[in-house]
């Protein structure tokens, strides 16, 4: 992820970053910059696990909304350790759910599907939080008929959105970058 990550944003060494991947059974956090890795962690808090976890109503409540960070509280305390070791500035979110809200907000804005050759795009703290309010008072009909919303996330995009503010929360970082290239492409990136 890490060395995918790499290909397609520029990251200096003068910031840490904090690289989020989230998939349906784990989510994966690494500290970075372009040079060193400082910490990396996986943790069973994917979104599908997540939504099997708490069966949440449709739109979720906010006591589970409450539960659900209370439990991120208790899970994630090591991630809450290592950015205390190791302050990030910025956030990366990798793929899947990150290609969501990037697409989602270029739709919103500009009426049409975002190029596909576009690697990164910036995604602002007021432009995530339009998202996270739309997607936690959303029904699982009301995603479907989302714009940049692809059907394969619809019921499992919520729990990322959760996920990524309870990240933000422990960080100072002032946006998040969208990564399009992942696993897949560090892969590919480590036999070049």
């Amino acid at each position: 992820i890490y060395f995918g990550v790499r290909k397609a944003v520029e990251m200096d060494n003068s910031s840490n970053y904090l690289v989020i991947d989230i998939g349906g059974g784990s989510v994966e956090f690494i500290i970075c910059n372009n040079s060193n890795m400082f910490w990396k962690q996986s943790f069973l808090l994917g979104g599908a696990r997540l939504i099997q976890r708490f069966e949440p109503a449709d739109p979720v409540t906010d006591e589970q909304i409450e539960k659900i960070y209370q439990f991120f509280d208790i899970e994630l305390l090591e991630l809450k350790e290592a950015l205390k070791k190791y302050p990030v500035q910025k956030i990366v979110g990798s793929s899947g759910a990150y290609d969501s809200f990037a697409e989602m907000l270029f739709q919103a804005k500009n009426k049409q599907p975002m190029p596909k050759n576009i690697k990164t795009n910036l995604i602002s703290l007021t432009g995530f939080k339009q998202i996270y309010q739309q997607l936690i008072t959303s029904t699982y009909d009301d995603r479907l008929c989302m714009p940049g919303l692809e059907p394969l996330r619809v019921e499992t995009i919520v729990m990322a959105a959760l996920l990524t503010k309870y990240a933000l929360s422990l960080t100072n970082a002032t946006e998040i970058i969208q990564s399009a290239y992942s696993l897949k492409e560090g892969v590919a990136a480590t036999f070049n």
